[in-house]
């Protein structure tokens, strides 16, 4: 056996593969034929008692387990990508990752920049803002998807996971960032990633991907789902609106209404 067999191939049609592969060589025409159809069958078998015994469970147990598996049942391979700007060369990672920036960011070109001054000003707030429980943070914090990737803060989505009893008091903390209208700088930042849309890609044709802090996505969750109509409005550089994005760039401070 090679490490590099498909895992459902038993020593047996390894075997068989081998007679067949020496049977070809030799112009045995009738019993090539014959081990090649054994050998077909016997893959086509094997191939399904592999899927049965040890992927058809993770389609609900672990869907990316699940998803790798059948790409290796597939025989589905990912090709490396590459970014073919006219004039410049592939290898120029830093000159390719600036231009791709400066696409996203022409987006926003046409607007005129954001001015503090001329936006209202929300205080004093007449209630005080709904307060989270350590009790919640805690189921929140278990219902984390561990394959979720990690923003710029590195937080580990699987470690929020399974320390969810130890550090939902501490995270807790985020009242704090409720009373004082103040959002973590780390929780605005996003580390942008660009996915294409076409083959092969275009730097006309990408879709830009924020990974933000699964913190920040805790905290938007308690704003978005629990607070009701409760709208907030959170300085700086940050909004936090139910049912939408927690971080648009408007400036101001923290209001209920």
């Amino acid at each position: 056996m090679h490490k590099n067999d498909k895992p459902w191939l038993k020593p047996d049609i390894k075997d068989m593969i081998r007679r067949r592969q020496k049977a070809f060589s030799e112009n045995k025409t009738a019993l090539w034929k014959y081990l090649r159809n054994k050998v077909n069958r016997e893959v086509k078998e094997a191939r399904k008692s592999f899927y049965r015994d040890r992927v058809q469970n993770l389609k609900v147990e672990n869907p990316a387990d699940w998803y790798r598996e059948i790409k290796t049942i597939l025989n589905i391979q990912q090709s490396e990508l590459s970014l073919n700007i006219p004039g410049q060369d592939e290898a120029d990672n830093t000159f390719i990752a600036n231009h791709i920036n400066k696409k996203f960011a022409e987006v926003a070109k046409g607007r005129p920049p954001l001015d503090p001054e001329q936006l209202p000003a929300y205080r004093p707030v007449k209630s005080c803002p709904p307060e989270v429980n350590v009790w919640d943070t805690y189921n929140r914090l278990r219902k984390l998807k561990a394959g979720k990737a990690s923003g710029p803060d590195q937080l580990s989505t699987r470690i929020l996971k399974e320390f969810a009893c130890e550090i939902s008091g501490p995270v807790t903390d985020m009242n704090a960032s409720f009373k004082e209208g103040y959002v973590p700088q780390v929780w605005k930042d996003a580390t942008v990633v660009p996915l294409p849309k076409s083959q092969p890609p275009s730097v006309d044709k990408l879709r830009p991907v924020s990974l933000t802090s699964q913190l920040a996505k805790v905290t938007e969750s308690f704003v978005s789902n629990d607070f009701g109509g409760h709208k907030c409005v959170t300085g700086p550089t940050a909004v936090w609106l139910p049912k939408r994005p927690l971080y648009n760039t408007v400036s101001g401070q923290l209001d209920f209404l």
